[in-house]
């Protein structure tokens, strides 16, 4: 018998070139690129798809990469059609904007969501948040609003809504209720003569 012969090594393409040539002989047709496209399997993201970006964002955040996140998530926003997805990329924006110290964009994004979201504990912590972020930027009348609310709304959660209701009350659980008035409490002790002023106005 013959001995065996050594197998020619496949041709290696130049940095730079495009396809790795085929070698010759009855294994060629093998490696040749495909004539049509594979069918996308049903499942499969796309790259320009929100939830895609969404998580390729996610990712990035994870990593505190600010600049890399921004444009995926805004683009994911833009987007979303789902009212329930377009709550999970405003909540990762908000966090993205508070890591970059722009209270006010992360603010408006919390506020869009606290709009589009119906989920009570979820809406109540994003009022928390947006809350804490403008006592950051120092508006504190605003931070005192927000908790007042929540607070309010814990008492209401039993009985009937009244009609007229201002904006911005929200029915949540009287723990959560408590918690924002344990909040609210610190708030006004930490201004000189707010509490006075609160406790005056109440009698």
């Amino acid at each position: 018998p013959l001995p065996p012969q050594p197998l020619a090594p496949l041709p290696i393409a130049p940095r730079g070139a495009g396809e790795v040539p085929a070698p010759a002989g009855p294994s060629a047709g093998f490696l040749e690129p495909l004539k049509t496209p594979l069918p996308m399997e049903a499942g499969v993201k796309e790259l320009t798809h929100p939830m895609y970006l969404l998580d390729l964002g996610r990712v990035q955040l994870q990593y505190r990469a600010f600049e890399r996140a921004q444009p995926l998530l805004e683009k994911a926003l833009e987007g979303a059609k789902d009212p329930s997805l377009q709550v999970s990329i405003l909540q990762e924006l908000g966090t993205l904007y508070e890591g970059q110290q722009e209270w006010e964009k992360s603010i408006a994004v919390l506020e869009k969501l606290v709009a589009l979201d119906h989920h009570g504990m979820r809406k109540a912590n994003a009022l928390f948040k947006v809350a804490d972020l403008y006592a950051r930027a120092g508006k504190l009348e605003k931070t005192e609003q927000i908790l007042t609310n929540l607070a309010r709304g814990g008492q209401e959660r039993d009985r009937e809504r009244p009609k007229g209701v201002e904006p911005g009350r929200v029915e949540v659980s009287s723990s959560t209720a408590r918690l924002a008035l344990t909040r609210l409490l610190r708030l006004w002790q930490s201004q000189e003569g707010r509490l006075d002023q609160v406790i005056a106005q109440a009698e």
